[in-house]
């Protein structure tokens, strides 16, 4: 719910958007992200590797390859 929150505000879209089909998300500015006090504010910290963790440890996935690579997605069931 957090990540959705962040995902939908308008002042964090250059840092932190989702792509165009509306499937997954991409961190544009990592250390920009950590900058702005975003992870923090939420989170209750500042780190990006922390934060990737979350992510993972919440069934998110990291695409790697092709057109979306570095963007991330959770499945549906």
């Amino acid at each position: 719910q957090k990540v959705h929150h962040i995902l939908t505000q308008e002042e964090y879209k250059k840092l932190i958007g989702w792509l165009p089909h509306g499937r997954a998300f991409q961190i544009l500015s990592p250390k920009r992200l950590e900058q702005a006090k975003i992870l923090e504010k939420y989170f209750g910290h500042s780190r990006y590797s922390s934060f990737l963790r979350q992510l993972k440890k919440h069934g998110l996935k990291h695409i790697s390859s092709g057109p979306d690579r570095n963007s991330y997605y959770h499945e549906v069931r």
